[in-house]
């Protein structure tokens, strides 16, 4: 069941009431991203679309800044669920999604045989220390900082260890731990994605 403002911002154009439209499709929008609801984003996108073609002026500047509004709300949604609304990622500026898995392995092949590990940062070892005595709150700290040192440093290598101890915390933990470990396993994935894509550049 379609919004109130979609029916009657659709009935406003139709009739050529313009500024009208604009408001009833801007309060559209709020409602279809603050709940989520992709179908109706995506009938506010035609509708501004629309007005666009039609308008001129002032109200063909408003359109194209609500065009650009309804865009950026786009790109809140999953890859796979844009796809399944026949909307190409792409085409709202979602970079494709890296298979993590398969990256992972990448780097690892990739690693030279035989090199010695590089020294790890002191928050690491004291994490895995802590895990294997069942202070995961400690360790969810201790990962936290390593984290942003990795990051900050730009050593991968860091990074996926924090990463591969994460899900170790997360599969152990419960409860606030488990949801900020979760946290902090997509802050991580985020931050290998970010390697890949500089990478790749």
């Amino acid at each position: 069941m379609k919004t109130r403002e979609l029916s009657l911002a659709r009935d406003a154009i139709f009739h050529h009431r313009f500024p009208t439209a604009l408001v009833l499709l801007e309060q559209a929008r709020r409602v279809a991203v603050a709940q989520r609801k992709l179908d109706e984003l995506l009938e506010v996108r035609e509708l501004v679309h629309s007005m666009w073609e039609q308008s001129y002026g002032s109200t063909r500047k408003a359109s194209g800044r609500l065009a650009r509004k309804v865009t950026e709300g786009l790109r809140g949604f999953p890859a796979d669920e844009l796809v399944s609304a026949g909307v190409e990622p792409a085409s709202v500026g979602i970079e494709p999604e890296v298979e993590l898995g398969a990256l992972l392995a990448r780097w690892r092949a990739d690693a030279p045989p035989g090199d010695p590990a590089p020294a790890k940062t002191r928050e690491l070892s004291r994490s895995r220390a802590a895990l294997d005595d069942q202070e995961l709150a400690n360790a969810l700290f201790l990962l936290q900082q390593a984290e942003r040192a990795a990051v900050a440093q730009r050593k991968l290598d860091e990074l996926i260890e924090v990463y591969e101890l994460v899900q170790i915390l997360s599969e152990r933990s419960s409860g606030r731990t488990r949801a900020a470990s979760e946290q902090l396993a997509r802050k991580v994935e985020a931050g290998l994605r970010s390697f890949a894509r500089k990478q790749t550049a």
